[in-house]
């Protein structure tokens, strides 16, 4: 507790100390015993602490039981310097000590030592020391008086500390500069092992760390939420906390500590701010000691982060600045603006590098030229005009002018004017200007693009309308509402909701209900409903689109109305054919398997009834000895005696179904059409169709009568495929009753049957074939007539829509490609329906089948990507002379039926080449499904097919071709294991 100290001589030492006379006193302990020198050590402000000569103390006051946390007891008898000198300094005091107690130094007054607390805080603590003698005047031991001076020294300490951030700020001009300095300062008063400054981010709600030092952590940005830091932003004051802190403000929520990392014992933290605002915070944190902060800690850490704030606002501030004015030299030079000072004589003082590349002018140029040179003669006065104001100390604000460059070109400018001032002096104006040539050029076009897109609204069929979003006002409607929706077009801009009134009763709550979840919320839809316009009924394709302004927002609604009902009754009569086609293909299915008439004429009323969907359908047989209609088969509402009539009941047929039988044409008749009947006044609500089945003499055998729904029609196109019913009918029943006659001569003429059999079926066969094929002949006639025309129609309007409106959007635009795409599958259709009534004559010529093979696969896009393809193409295959388009047919299909047969499951398709005597061989074989013998037996049949979709003519298509070049088809099929079709063609080939 003693220091020796110089002084002017440094050969004699210099003793400050007080000695007490033992004579008078031998024990300390027995003056301190008199009542004064009790109550003076129970009240003195200072500690006071003796020790004898092995380190003990022997005596200590109340205040040193405050300051080092002990009780008085607990203090007394205890060694001095292993208990209370702080480790790192107790060899060196000890040392000191005993040459004091030894007598080869003296106590030294007023010095500096830190004594350790039983809680392991340090206190600073100014001594006064003298020795202690017995009545020999021995030295026995020390006492020492000391005060307290730590807070006194840390406030001075904290003062320099403060001093020499603010004055690093003048050193240094940037922000990574200054946070070195500042943990430097601070660690000359706390603890900084660990320690950190770090922003806050409102926006992203983040925490950056521009600097940190530490010994386990590594610092990124993170989320502020539930942070200690971020606990100090929201509440703006410091925080002191240890593990008893922590614990409670995780149980209540304000923070969550993050476990994988290693957690301090102790952690201090302060607001940065900027006025009321907490921008950041700093930190220290201890992992090792829980005592190395205390509340005097927080308060000083509050107070230098006031300084450290002001530090870092300061450096940042003249960081912005000086980025502020570089920015503004970059700005200027590089601004799109046109940026000139002219002087009082219309000499230029200053021009940016806009102006210089716009005008074409080099500097040296520039010094010749005046204000007026670049002026347009156009603008020439009116520019001259505002100078004048200018330079007489007026603002002028939106100027427009023309500016003819070095080039003679012409460019449009539009901006303000300004006095320039240089030190209270008018030097002359200060201008910027925009270059607004191509905005001019854009209005331009946008009024003459307004005036194409008024002809355009007014004259097209479409019913555009323009609705102002914000207000929920209409803008505009085209011309075209009044003859679409049949109402006027003030009626709609009276009320924009007012065609909501023509919609069709069964329509209107899916257009609301479409409108609400989509118009309603600027998002695009389209849609299709009915209206009732004039008594008539439409369809109406509508699409609607939000239009947005720079910020994102809708200001505008564009609604789009196409009246489709064309195209409607033809997707009607396109699906009616479909219809009508099953029902062809499951009758003839149904002739090959009943061989009861009665039963078979049921069949067909069900298919006709189920599949196509009529209501009623009756068919009768003529009875020229009887002179009557004879009922065989009905299905539906109506009853058969409603509407047949013989003369034993005393009546006559309907007049519309003996003029049908009479004149041997079909009927079609609107409902109540034919008012002398009982038939057509008891179907007044439904169109009918009353077919003669006519035999080989073109006789009428009797009639198919059918009704349709009351709101649907029958088309004309379905005449010739009822026809096709009726003549398969007559056909079927010639066949079930020849049949019948030959089984009726079988028991005594077998061989003559047998024989009359096959001559019969032959004949049959063929009279089926031929009839099929004359129907099939005239519904391809007719389906390509109806339905090419329209479809060529509807290629042409896609095509133009990409080509007049290339700037689409993408959704619309595969629309277009889907519609393009269903286009070319229909024309295909009709093609092979076509292709199958009407072969066309072969164009020969050389022909190499590895080379067709080849180039099919390399532009063929139809492989599904679950299929493999395998080639296995023989090195040398003869030319023959063929048909290539025909055979890139026979190709074509053959690989579509071997894809459709492993779409499921996918597979290997194999194709190979070879020859075999004087034929060059093809096979096309998948590892699909396979076959049955029964389907294997019928597949070449026109009209049969095992597929949903189709019309069964694509094989009979593949064979027909075949053997117009002589040449022959074989299939091998097992189900379960795939197919196999081979063709053999001749080397020598076949002319057409």
């Amino acid at each position: 507790m003693v220091r020796p100290t110089k002084g002017k001589s440094e050969k004699k030492k210099v003793i400050q100390s007080t000695n007490i006379n033992l004579n008078e006193n031998v024990k300390i302990k027995e003056p301190l015993k008199q009542d004064k020198a009790e109550l003076y050590l129970k009240i003195a402000g200072t500690m006071f602490i003796a020790i004898d000569s092995a380190g003990k103390v022997t005596l200590a006051n109340d205040k040193a039981s405050e300051i080092l946390g002990l009780p008085v007891d607990e203090i007394v008898g205890k060694d001095w310097f292993d208990n209370f000198i702080p480790e790192r300094l107790r060899a060196d005091v000890k040392a000191v000590s005993k040459k004091i107690l030894d007598g080869d130094l003296q106590p030294v007054s007023s010095f500096e030592n830190p004594v350790l607390r039983s809680d392991g805080e340090e206190r600073l603590i100014c001594w006064e020391s003298t020795h202690l003698r017995d009545d020999a005047s021995n030295i026995i031991g020390t006492l020492s008086s000391g005060m307290d001076i730590t807070e006194r020294k840390k406030a001075e300490e904290l003062q320099r500390v403060l001093l020499d951030i603010a004055n690093s700020i003048n050193t240094c001009e940037k922000l990574d500069d200054i946070y070195p300095i500042i943990h430097s300062n601070l660690s000359r008063i706390l603890e900084t092992t660990n320690f950190f400054i770090a922003f806050y981010n409102k926006d992203s709600h983040t925490l950056s760390f521009p600097y940190y030092v530490d010994e386990q952590d590594e610092y990124e940005v993170v989320s502020a939420e539930k942070t200690n830091s971020h606990y100090i932003i929201r509440t703006g004051e410091a925080l002191l906390a240890d593990r008893e802190v922590f614990a409670d403000l995780n149980s209540r929520g304000e923070i969550v500590t993050r476990e994988e990392l290693g957690r301090p014992l102790i952690w201090l933290g302060a607001p940065l701010k900027l006025g009321d605002e907490v921008f950041g915070v700093v930190a220290v944190q201890s992992y090792t000691n829980p005592k190395a902060y205390n509340e005097n800690d927080k308060e000083i850490l509050q107070l230098v982060s006031h300084q450290i704030a002001n530090a870092i606002v300061e450096v940042k501030a003249e960081e912005a600045l000086k980025e502020s004015e570089e920015k503004y030299r970059t700005l200027i030079q590089n601004t799109p603006e046109i940026v000139q000072s002219v002087a009082l004589d219309g000499k230029f003082l200053f021009v940016n590098k806009t102006w210089h590349d716009l005008l074409g002018y080099s500097e040296e140029e520039l010094k010749r030229l005046t204000l007026f040179d670049i002026i347009h003669p156009d603008s020439l006065e009116h520019c001259s005009q505002l100078f004048n104001e200018a330079i007489s100390g007026n603002l002028l604000t939106q100027i427009g002018a023309k500016f003819k460059t070095k080039y003679g070109s012409t460019i449009y400018v539009e901006g303000n004017a300004v006095p320039h001032y240089l030190e209270g002096r008018l030097i002359g104006t200060l201008g910027f200007f925009l270059d607004i040539t191509k905005r001019k050029k854009a209005e331009d076009a946008i009024i003459e693009s307004e005036q194409k897109f008024r002809q355009l609204a007014e004259n097209i069929d479409h019913v555009f309308w323009l609705t102002d979003w914000k207000n929920k006002k209409l803008l505009y409607v085209s011309p075209a509402y009044e003859k679409v929706f049949g109402k006027s077009i003030e009626s709609i801009y009276e009320d924009r909701l007012s065609w909501k009134t023509v919609v069709h009763p069964d329509d209107l709550e899916m257009v609301e209900k479409t409108f609400e979840e989509h118009a309603d919320i600027g998002e695009y839809f389209e849609i299709d409903y009915r209206i009732i316009c004039n008594g008539t009924v439409k369809w109406i394709h509508e699409f609607a689109f939000p239009v947005k302004d720079e910020n994102g927002e809708i200001n505008r609604f564009i609604n789009v109305a196409e009246d489709i009902t064309v195209r409607k009754h033809h997707e009607v009569e396109i699906e009616n054919l479909n219809s009508f086609l099953l029902v062809i293909r499951n009758l003839n299915q149904a002739i090959v398997r009943l061989d009861d008439f009665d039963r078979l004429l049921d069949e067909a009323c069900k298919v006709m009834l189920e599949i196509r969907g009529y209501i009623d359908v009756s068919i009768a047989f003529y009875d020229p000895l009887k002179d009557a209609i004879v009922p065989r088969a009905h299905l539906g509402e109506h009853k058969p005696a409603s509407w047949v009539y013989t003369p034993e009941t005393g009546g006559d047929a309907p007049s519309c179904v003996k003029k049908a039988i009479a004149k041997r044409y079909a009927l079609i008749l609107d409902p109540g059409q034919c008012h002398d009947c009982a038939f057509c006044r008891h179907d007044s609500e439904h169109q009918s169709i009353i077919v003669p089945m006519l035999n080989q003499d073109g006789e009428s055998m009797g009639v198919i009568i059918a009704c349709i729904e009351s709101d649907q029609y029958i088309h004309r196109v379905e005449v010739p495929l009822f026809e096709e019913i009726a003549g398969d009918l007559v056909f079927a029943y010639n066949k079930i009753t020849a049949d019948n006659e030959l089984l009726h001569l079988t028991e005594n003429l077998q061989e003559l049957v047998d024989e009359k059999t096959g001559e019969l079926e032959v004949v049959h066969t063929s009279l089926m074939k031929q009839e099929r094929l004359a129907v099939l002949g005239q519904m391809a006639a007719s389906v390509s007539h109806e339905l090419r025309n329209p479809l060529t129609v509807i290629n042409s309007v896609s095509y133009y829509l990409k080509t007049k409106f290339p700037d689409m959007d993408e959704k619309t635009f595969k629309m277009l490609d889907l519609l393009e795409s269903e286009v070319e599958r229909s024309d295909r259709i009709i093609g092979n329906m076509l292709g199958f009534s009407k072969q066309k004559p072969n164009i020969l010529e050389d022909v190499d089948m590895n080379t067709i093979v080849s180039q099919f696969f390399s532009r063929t896009e139809r492989i599904p990507g679950n299929v493999k393809v395998d080639l296995k193409l023989h090195k040398i295959v003869p030319v023959i002379q063929a048909d290539v388009e025909k055979l890139n047919q026979v190709l074509g299909n053959l690989i579509s039926n071997a894809c459709h047969a492993m779409s499921l499951d996918g597979g290997t398709l194999t194709v190979t080449t070879g020859i075999n005597d004087n034929f060059v061989n093809l096979s096309v074989k998948d590892t699909g499904q396979g076959m049955s013998e029964e389907i294997q037996s019928r597949i070449f049949e026109p009209l049969f097919s095992t597929k949903t979709t189709g019309f069964g003519l694509g094989l009979p298509i593949v064979k027909t071709l075949v053997k117009d070049h002589g040449g022959e088809i074989k299939v091998k099929s097992k189900e379960g294991k795939g197919t196999e079709f081979i063709i053999r063609l001749p080397v020598e080939g076949r002319s057409a």
